[in-house]
């Protein structure tokens, strides 16, 4: 019975040493397993600073939490009359107020005071805007099927697979993106969000990371990118063949 039983575990022991799979190549030698799928790594780098003209002077900063996950603080026209500054609270995975603040020296004006974000499976669902602590507006987010975003605050949004291809406003105006191969810098931002300044130069939002690849400028203008893609630098050359700087683009990761 001994025998029996000895012989019964080496036959099982020899099985499964002959059905076990094959190791995985992990990219650390030269062999071809062709069995084996090997998942292309995603590279993401999050904006941290934006420069236009003055290489030294950034207009756009972004302070992020340690994971990139949340941004704790963000300011649009740095250094200029117009600067706001923008602080980030967060509410579990519920809601994000956002409050502004402006420098003591400071030209600028302010439609809102502060306004909430109410979340929806991680995407926002409506804002609530306040001047102060009265309600002002209320701008809600729609998205389609594939979950992106078609409309915010009667703002719509037309789609072409990864990029925002058209927008559309409320008064009937129509603006229209051309897209390269390059990584937009707001793409890895978390959230389209309103701006609260009358003057901001970044326009209706302070973020707009509705595009994966970068617009395209006329031909006149060039762009350096890095290893990933991702666009590093906007320069534009004259007439006279002058190399002028129009923005550059810092991350971290």
């Amino acid at each position: 019975m001994k025998k029996i039983l000895l012989l019964s575990i080496i036959l099982l022991s020899v099985l499964m040493t002959t059905c076990k799979p094959d190791p995985i190549d992990n990219g650390n030698d030269n062999t071809n397993n062709n069995d084996t799928i090997l998942e292309e790594p995603i590279v993401k780098k999050y904006l941290v600073r934006e420069y236009w003209t003055n290489r030294d002077k950034p207009i756009f900063i972004i302070d992020w939490n340690d994971d990139f996950t949340r941004i704790e603080h963000l300011i649009t026209d740095s250094g200029t009359i117009y600067q706001v500054n923008y602080h980030f609270q967060y509410y579990d995975e519920d809601s994000i107020k956002v409050y502004i603040t402006l420098p003591e020296v400071n030209q600028g004006m302010y439609m809102y005071t502060n306004y909430t974000c109410h979340l929806n499976d991680g995407k926002i669902n409506k804002i609530d805007m306040y001047f102060n602590e009265n309600p002002k507006d209320t701008r809600h987010y729609v998205y389609d099927d594939e979950n992106r975003l078609v409309e915010a605050g009667g703002v719509t949004f037309v789609w072409d697979n990864n990029n925002v291809t058209k927008i559309c406003y409320s008064d009937d105006t129509v603006n229209y993106y051309k897209t390269g191969n390059y990584i937009n810098p707001y793409y890895t931002l978390p959230y389209l969000l309103p701006t609260c300044s009358y003057f901001t130069t970044f326009g209706t939002y302070i973020t707009k990371p509705l595009w994966k690849n970068f617009w395209e400028y006329p031909e006149q203008y060039h762009y350096e990118i890095d290893t990933d893609g991702y666009i590093t630098n906007v320069y534009y050359m004259t007439v006279d063949s002058v190399y002028l700087t129009y923005h550059n683009y810092e991350y971290a990761y």
